[in-house]
């Protein structure tokens, strides 16, 4: 089984951070995160500051596009697959409270599967002004999103890579771990598993 998951970026749901002197990577249009694969950066710990008034933070966080996880989601991701994701350390400061006490990491994602069988799934398809690429968007609300078995044997976190490269994607053990472990509950779609 297979779980779609929907980051959410509504301001109720997430703090929101001011990212402090960001690498130039992180000013293109696709910072190196979201691309599915491991990142040499020089300096290799973050600092963000909250322009907002959350008395607590949840277990996955955005920062400058970024996904921030706490350390037990960390600890979930490693036991799973050890030494396959990226984690970078950033300290979270509260504005005038100082800093978070809790422990967080920028999270990149670096394995990416073309996981969606695209004619069992609800599809919709995006031809790009600049030519005539047509890129596939899944369609979430009533969604039916099928998945490869064949091609996530193994897998725990990935994000798409040719197609939905947007989307992100947890393995039944890694959404079980987090459940168990009591983390923030993420928004999931059930992806069905064929093949």
């Amino acid at each position: 089984m297979a779980y779609h998951v929907q980051r959410s970026v509504a301001s109720k749901d997430n703090p929101s951070f001011r990212l402090e002197d960001p690498p130039d990577v992180f000013s293109s249009r696709r910072h190196p995160f979201d691309i599915g694969e491991p990142v040499q950066l020089e300096h290799r710990s973050f600092r963000a500051v909250e322009q907002t008034k959350f008395k607590r933070y949840s277990d996955f966080l955005t920062v400058h596009g970024c996904w921030a996880v706490s350390a037990a989601f960390k600890e979930i991701v490693e036991s799973l697959e050890p030494n396959v994701h990226q984690f970078f350390p950033i300290t979270l400061v509260r504005g005038l409270k100082g800093i978070c006490d809790e422990v967080y990491y920028l999270f990149n994602i670096c394995q990416k599967i073309d996981s969606v069988v695209i004619d069992l799934s609800n599809v919709r398809w995006q031809v790009i002004a600049e030519g005539t690429i047509r890129i596939p968007h899944l369609i979430l609300q009533n969604a039916k999103i099928v998945v490869d078995r064949s091609k996530i044997d193994g897998a725990h976190i990935w994000r798409g890579d040719t197609r939905f490269r947007d989307d992100i994607f947890f393995s039944d053990a890694t959404y079980q771990a987090i459940a168990k472990g009591k983390l923030t509950k993420l928004r999931v779609i059930h992806a069905e598993e064929r093949r």
